[in-house]
């Protein structure tokens, strides 16, 4: 029968989780950046080959789920009032998401991606801890720290380089390389609970453009520009 494969919670939830990513395909672009450079690139393909089918593909999903919860008060499914949540849900997260955010403003996705990856190495004060240690390492001549010295939580930061600043105590973490934005360099700021001085990652007789973000005490994203 019909009704029970068109009015189910599955459905309605399908139908949510579809229209969410139609209509917030550039917050988790920018989510992704940070989080997985493989996904970010699999959402920059999907952005790209559908083009111009983005909205119309949107406008249909709206309708779907419109049509969806007329029909079930109609029948008076059981999940009527899920289905009309759906709908809701959607029309105004289409009116009120911004669908080309820019992430160097400390977009929320962006930071939300931040959080994440500190989220899943041990969270930020077990990384902070481990991160502040480094600063009794010895550095290289660049004052980078081997990766010999790189503990399990800041390896599963997606650590690259670490480049420490012994007079500020202040540690930077720099995080994989983006793969649509050569020239920006993302990563961490670690410090003993003070503003940092980002002064040492600027780089000499070029333009570098620092973006940074709190995250909490002694927690700091950063965006280099170049």
């Amino acid at each position: 029968m019909l009704y029970p494969k068109l009015f189910t919670l599955k459905y309605s939830l399908t139908i949510f989780a579809i229209g969410l990513f139609f209509i917030f395909p550039m917050q988790l672009f920018i989510w992704s950046m940070i989080v997985s450079p493989l996904l970010n690139f699999i959402l920059m393909m999907i952005i790209v080959i559908l083009g111009l089918l983005w909205k119309f593909i949107t406008f249909a999903i709206l309708i779907m789920a419109a049509l969806h919860s007329i029909s079930s008060f109609i029948i008076k499914s059981p999940n009527k009032l899920i289905s009309l949540c759906v709908s809701i849900t959607l029309f105004i997260s289409f009116l009120f998401v911004d669908p080309e955010p820019n992430f160097r403003t400390g977009h929320p996705a962006l930071l939300i991606g931040a959080r994440t990856r500190l989220l899943w190495s041990g969270g930020a004060e077990n990384v902070k801890k481990d991160a502040l240690e480094l600063l009794n390492q010895e550095t290289d001549e660049n004052g980078n720290i081997i990766s010999d010295s790189w503990s399990s939580s800041i390896n599963m930061l997606g650590a690259t380089t670490i480049k420490v600043d012994k007079t500020s105590q202040i540690v930077a973490i720099f995080i994989h390389g983006n793969l649509h934005y050569d020239f920006d360099n993302f990563g961490y700021l670690f410090t003993f609970n003070d503003e940092p001085n980002i002064d040492f990652l600027k780089v000499e007789e070029m333009g570098v453009i620092i973006h940074y973000w709190k995250l909490g005490e002694g927690v700091y994203f950063f965006d280099r520009e170049w």
